[in-house]
């Protein structure tokens, strides 16, 4: 049973290494990925007062600023309806 332990903390310890030079980042694409992130972070998407188009629009302008033709890339936006049916997060499908 020793020898399994073992062997499972052996193999965790090779998955752990291996993931962490494939997720390895120069310094460049790390700040990038945490610049887009505090942005998005900082957008208020909440339901009741924040929105989506806002968080959508700030990433179209990051792709356009990257050269990603405007063609290429399609939002769809919901302006001035009704709120979709269904579930909100947190509420229970059975309440």
């Amino acid at each position: 049973m020793k020898m399994i332990g073992a062997l499972f903390c052996v193999g965790m310890m090779a998955t752990t290494v291996h993931a962490q030079q494939a997720l390895s980042l120069d310094a460049a694409s790390r700040q990038l990925s945490h610049d887009i992130f505090k942005q998005l972070i900082e957008i208020n998407t909440t339901d009741s007062v924040g929105s989506t188009t806002v968080a959508a629009e700030a990433m179209r302008k990051r792709l356009l600023d990257a050269g990603f033709a405007a063609g290429a890339m399609g939002f769809n936006v919901r302006r001035n309806l009704p709120p979709l049916p269904g579930p909100r997060s947190g509420v229970s499908a059975n309440a």
